[in-house]
C-alpha cells in the first residue's frame, strides 16, 4: 500500500489527502488558481501560494512567488526552491494560515544502530538494568553501567537506585553537578514519578528513558523583547527557531541590535520579555544546567595575552573540565581542537608563542579553541571574520562548516557579505532591532528585491522601511509570552570544588604575572626607588619616615591590583557565565597579589633598616628602626589590605583609564587624614580617618616603634626617644631685645627633646579629648589598630563581591 499524505488548513477548514507522486498547488479563491482554494478576504495569501509535492514517501513545500511567504518552523524559506520538511514541521503561509501534515500507510524507515555508549544501548532498556541490579552508575568511565561520551560528564558522575520501593539519584562529587527537574542535587536524592535527571545534556527518565538534548532543536525563542534601562528598545518582539548542527548569520547594518540578539539568546544579557529554549529547556530556569554546553566568543578577547598557546588551552581545561581527566587527555583534546582550527604545519610553532604575538585571527582561533574544550553543542560568535583578511575567512568558515558537520550548532553575526556564502540560513536585522527577515540565504536578494546585499542594508537602515518588512514577518502573530520572574527563577547551585578552582586559577594568574617580564621588573623596582629616595631625603630616622613607610605600603598594594579586575572583563564574564566562582577568583587575585607585596615589603624595609641601622644621636640610644621583623609584617600587611582597595577600585570601574584617574583620589585621603600633616580637631575628621589605611597604618608603626623598645627597659626606667625628634626652634633667654616682651629664637639653639614615637606623632587635639570631643585614644594599642585595618578589609571585600555578583546577567 503507498503512503497518502493528508494536508489540513485548521482556520480554513480544509482537508486533502494526497498520493504519493502527486503535485498540488495552494493558494487564495481566485478562477485559474491552485488547486487548493482558500476564502482569504484578508488577501494575505497569492492566488498561487505554495506548491506541495509528496515523492517516496517525502515531503516537499516551495514558494511559487508569494507576496507574504511561507515560514517553516518560523524561518521563511526562499522562492522557488523546494524545501523538504517534516509531518511535525509547522508551516505558514503568510505568517497567518498553518498548515499540518499526516502520512498514512508509511512504515517507519529503518535506522542504522550506532555504536554503543554502554554496557547497554542508553534507552528505556536502563530500567530494566536498575531492577535487574537495584543499583546502577553512570559516568565518563568505562567501569560504569551506563557510559556517557561527553568530557563535561565525570569518569563518576551519578548513580541511581531503587531502595525501599522509590527510586533515588545520588551526585557522585561530579564537576558539572546533577540535576531533577530544575533542580540541582546534592547527595542522596529521591526522584519523583515524572521527574526527569538530567546529567549535563543527557537526560533520564523512568517512563520515557534516556534522551540526548544536544539533538533536539538548538534554539527556540519565543516573543523575545529586549528593553534598556533607559527606555530604548535594542530588540522588538521576536521568534526564531534553529535547528540541531545549523549554520547561521545574523546580519544587519550597524546598531540594529545584532550582539544583542546573540546576548539574548545566551544568557549574556537576558531578554527583557519573552522566553528562550535551549535543546528544549527554558534557558532561564536551567541556566545552570546549560551554561556549560553554550559556547560563545564576543568581539573582545576572552583569553589573557600574556600566556602562551600552550598555557592557555591547559589553565582552561583544568577550570573547565572535570578534575578527574588525566593530562594525557587533556594534551589529546587540546591537539584535536587545534588541528580543527589551525593549519597543522602551523601548530607546533604556534604551541609556545605568547597570545600577544599571534595575529587577530589566530586569537580569535584560539578563543574559540577554549571554548570548545567542553564540546559546546552551540557556538555564539560575535563577528569572528572581523580581523581576517580574505583568504584566512575562507579557510576559518570552512573550518567552522567541518564543526557544524560533527553536530554543533553555530550562530555567528557577521557584517561581510562574503560570509553569507558558508552559512544555511540568515536572521536580518533592521534599524531598531526589527527582524526582518529569517530564511535561506538564497533567497534573501530576492524577498528585498534587490540585486546585492549592500543594497540591502542600505535599504533596512531606514527604520520606516525596517518597520513595513517586520509587518509583513509578523503581521498576524497575537501571542505575547511575558518573561518569567527571574528572582522566582534564581537557584543556589553547588559550585564547581573550591580548592581546584582557586589553585588553577592562582596557578594561571601567576603565570600571567611572571610572563610579563617587564612589570616584574617594574614592581621590583618600585620599593628600591622609593626607599632609596628616603634614604637620600632624611638624614635621622624621623617620624616622616614612619609615615612615607606607610604611604608606600598603601602605593604598593593600590596600584599592584587597580588593574588587575578591570583589564580582563571579557574573561571574567565569560568564564563567570560558565562557572567561575567569584570568592575563588578574588581569592586568587589576593594570594598571588600577595606574594608580589611580601617581596616587595621585604626589598622596601630591608634597605631602610640598612639605611638607618648605625644612625644615632649624641645622648639617646637606638634610635633606629627598632624591630626589623615586626615592621616588616606590618608593612606586608598593610600593603595586603591596601590591595583590596585597589581591587575594589578596578571591580568598580570599567575602563583602565577611569580607575588609574580614581587612583590618586583614593589615596590623597589616606595622606590628608594620616594626623600627620595636621592634628585631628573634630569629631568628622577623625571619623573619615578611621577609614583610611593612611591613619592606621602610621599610628602602627610608631606602635611598633615604641612597643620594642619599651619591652627592653629595665623596672623604673623612663622610654626615652626611640626616634629622632628636633623641634624647629627653641626660647634663647639671652636674645632679649630692649623694651620688648617677647623672645627671638635663636635657630642655632635647637636640641633634641625626648619623646616616644607616637607621643611626636600626637594625632589629637588633648584639649577636645579632655572635652569629650573626641575619640582619642579609646584605641590605644596595636591589636586595636590591627582589628581596624581587618574591619577595613572585611568592607572592601565584601563590596568588590557584591560589585562582580551585580554584574551577572543571570542571577547563579
Amino acid at each position: 500500500m503507498k503512503p497518502v499524505l493528508n494536508i489540513e488548513i485548521p482556520s480554513a477548514k480544509i482537508a486533502y489527502s494526497l498520493r504519493d507522486g502527486e503535485r498540488v498547488s495552494l493558494g487564495r479563491k481566485s478562477k485559474d488558481g491552485a488547486d487548493i482554494q482558500i476564502d482569504d478576504p484578508s488577501n494575505i495569501l497569492s492566488r498561487k501560494h505554495m506548491e506541495i509535492t509528496f515523492k517516496d514517501g517525502r515531503i516537499f513545500v516551495m514558494d511559487t512567488d508569494s507576496a507574504n511567504g511561507i515560514l517553516h518552523n518560523r524561518a521563511l524559506i526562499a522562492k522557488a526552491v523546494a524545501v523538504e520538511i517534516r509531518p511535525e514541521d509547522q508551516i505558514e503561509l503568510g505568517g497567518g494560515y498553518q498548515v499540518r501534515f499526516q502520512i498514512e500507510g508509511q512504515l517507519a524507515p529503518e535506522r542504522k544502530k550506532k555504536p554503543q555508549e554502554s554496557k547497554v544501548n542508553i534507552n528505556k532498556q536502563f530500567l530494566k538494568l536498575i531492577n535487574d541490579k537495584s543499583r546502577i552508575r553512570i559516568g565518563r568511565g568505562p567501569d560504569n553501567d551506563i557510559i556517557i561520551n561527553d568530557l563535561t560528564v565525570s569518569r563518576e558522575h551519578a548513580e541511581i537506585c531503587f531502595e525501599n520501593g522509590r527510586y533515588w539519584v545520588k551526585d557522585l562529587d561530579s564537576k558539572n553537578g546533577v540535576f531533577v527537574d530544575d533542580e540541582e542535587v546534592e547527595g542522596k536524592t529521591p526522584i519523583k514519578e515524572g521527574s526527569t535527571v538530567f546529567i549535563c545534556l543527557h537526560s533520564l527518565n523512568l517512563v520515557q528513558g534516556y534522551r540526548d538534548l544536544r539533538k533536539e532543536m538548538a534554539i527556540r525563542a519565543t516573543e523575545v523583547e529586549k528593553k534598556f534601562a533607559n527606555g530604548n528598545v535594542g530588540l522588538k518582539k521576536m521568534n526564531v527557531e534553529i535547528p540541531y548542527s545549523e549554520f547561521v548569520a545574523v546580519m544587519g547594518p550597524s546598531g540594529c541590535g545584532k550582539s544583542t540578539l546573540i546576548k539574548v539568546l545566551n544568557g549574556d544579557n537576558p531578554a527583557s520579555s519573552g522566553q528562550v529554549f535551549v535543546h528544549g529547556l527554558d534557558l532561564i530556569r536551567h541556566y545552570n544546567l546549560l551554561k556549560k554546553k553554550i559556547g560563545y566568543v564576543p568581539q573582545d578577547d576572552i583569553i589573557h595575552k600574556e600566556l602562551t598557546v600552550r598555557q592557555t588551552m591547559t589553565y582552561a581545561a583544568r577550570l573547565r573540565l572535570p578534575a578527574d581527566i588525566s593530562i594525557n587527555e587533556i594534551n589529546q583534546k587540546i591537539e584535536s581542537i587545534l588541528d580543527s582550527l589551525f593549519d597543522k604545519d602551523k601548530i607546533k610553532k604556534l604551541y609556545d608563542k605568547p597570545v600577544k604575538k599571534l595575529s587577530g585571527g589566530e586569537r580569535k582561533r584560539l578563543s574559540i579553541a577554549v571554548e570548545l574544550l567542553t564540546e559546546p553543542s552551540v557556538l555564539f560568535l560575535d563577528e569572528p571574520t572581523s580581523p581576517l583578511d580574505p583568504e584566512s575567512i575562507d579557510d576559518f568558515l570552512n573550518k567552522l562548516i567541518k564543526l557544524k558537520d560533527k553536530g554543533t550548532t553555530i550562530i555567528m553575526v557577521t557584517h561581510k557579505p562574503e560570509d553569507l556564502n558558508y552559512v544555511d540560513n540568515v536572521i536580518f536585522l533592521g534599524a531598531e532591532g526589527q527582524n526582518v527577515y529569517y530564511g535561506s540565504k538564497e533567497g534573501i536578494l530576492n524577498y528585498f528585491g534587490k540585486e546585492n546585499i549592500i543594497q540591502v542594508y542600505n535599504l533596512l537602515s531606514q527604520a520606516d522601511t525596517a518597520r513595513s518588512f517586520y509587518l509583513r514577518l509578523y503581521n498576524n502573530v497575537q501571542s505575547r509570552v511575558p518573561i518569567q520572574s527571574r528572582e522566582a527563577l534564581r537557584k543556589e547551585r553547588k559550585e564547581d570544588s573550591y580548592l581546584h578552582q582557586f589553585f588553577w586559577l592562582a596557578a594561571r594568574y601567576l603565570s600571567v604575572k611572571l610572563n610579563d617580564r617587564e612589570n616584574v621588573i617594574l614592581l621590583l623596582a618600585q620599593p628600591v626607588i622609593i626607599a632609596g629616595l628616603i634614604s637620600l631625603i632624611f638624614k635621622e630616622f624621623q617620624v616622616g619616615v614612619l609615615f612615607l613607610m606607610a604611604m608606600s605600603a598603601i602605593w604598593f598594594g593600590v596600584s599592584n591590583a587597580a588593574k588587575e579586575i578591570v583589564g580582563e572583563q571579557a574573561i571574567y564574564k565569560r568564564e563567570r557565565m560558565f562557572n567561575l566562582n567569584i570568592h575563588t577568583y578574588i581569592f586568587s587575585k589576593w594570594m598571588v597579589l600577595s606574594g608580589i607585596a611580601l617581596v616587595q615589603a621585604f626589598v622596601f624595609v630591608s634597605i631602610i633598616y640598612i639605611r638607618f641601622r648605625n644612625d644615632t644621636l649624641a645622648g639617646f640610644e637606638e634610635i633606629y628602626l627598632q624591630n626589623f621583623s615586626g615592621t616588616l609584617f606590618f608593612v606586608f600587611f598593610l600593603s595586603v589590605s591596601a590591595t583590596l582597595l585597589g581591587l575594589l577600585l578596578s571591580a568598580r570601574f570599567d575602563t583602565t583609564e577611569k580607575v588609574m584617574t580614581i587612583v590618586p583620589i583614593a589615596l590623597m585621603p589616606q595622606i590628608m587624614l594620616a594626623g600627620v600633616i595636621t592634628r585631628i580637631d573634630n569629631w568628622v575628621v577623625e571619623f573619615l580617618s578611621f577609614l583610611t589605611f593612611g591613619r592606621w597604618g602610621t599610628e602602627g608603626l610608631a606602635r611598633i616603634q615604641d612597643a620594642h623598645f619599651a619591652d627592653r627597659l629595665q623596672e623604673g626606667e623612663q622610654l626615652a626617644s626611640v626616634i629622632t625628634f628636633s623641634p624647629t626652634m627653641v626660647p634663647d633667654t639671652s636674645a632679649l631685645m630692649q623694651n620688648c616682651q617677647c623672645m627671638i629664637p635663636d635657630p642655632k639653639s635647637t636640641q633634641p627633646i625626648a619623646k616616644s614615637a607616637l607621643d611626636i606623632l600626637n594625632f589629637y587635639d588633648d584639649g577636645l579629648i579632655e572635652k569629650g570631643k573626641l575619640i582619642g585614644g579609646a584605641m590605644n594599642d596595636l591589636s586595636a589598630n590591627n582589628l581596624a585595618i581587618l574591619g577595613l578589609n572585611l568592607i572592601f571585600y565584601v563590596s568588590i563581591y557584591i560589585i562582580l555578583r551585580r554584574k551577572d546577567s543571570i542571577q547563579q
